[in-house]
């Protein structure tokens, strides 16, 4: 029984080595990759265009809100809300303008 032990494990040895196992090719990735990225990019474009129609509810909100305080607020109040309307035209121009006369003029 002695002899058989190591006369198996070559047969054993030289059968495992002689199997041969195909290689995978993948067909699959390359026809599917192009749609996948378009579809990553259209992912993306529709996550701008979601936060930025948030931004805009929330403007148009707090326009509709102005829109029903315009008739009773202040000057000072107006522009608190505004400030950007204050000093947009602050290094462009030397005149000075009351911005009483301007307020009333948009009512």
């Amino acid at each position: 029984m002695l002899g058989i032990g190591p006369r198996l494990v070559d047969m054993f040895k030289e059968a495992y080595e002689s199997v041969e196992v195909p290689k995978y090719v993948d067909t699959v990735t390359p026809e599917y990759k192009p749609k996948f990225d378009a579809l990553l990019v259209e992912l993306k474009e529709a996550d701008a265009s979601l936060k930025e129609s948030g931004r805009l509810e929330k403007e148009i909100v707090e326009v509709q809100e102005l829109k029903q305080k315009i008739s009773t607020m202040t000057t000072d109040e107006y522009f608190e809300k505004r400030p950007e309307i204050l000093f947009t035209n602050r290094n462009q121009s030397s005149e000075v303008v009351d911005i009483d006369i301007c307020f009333s003029a948009m009512t």
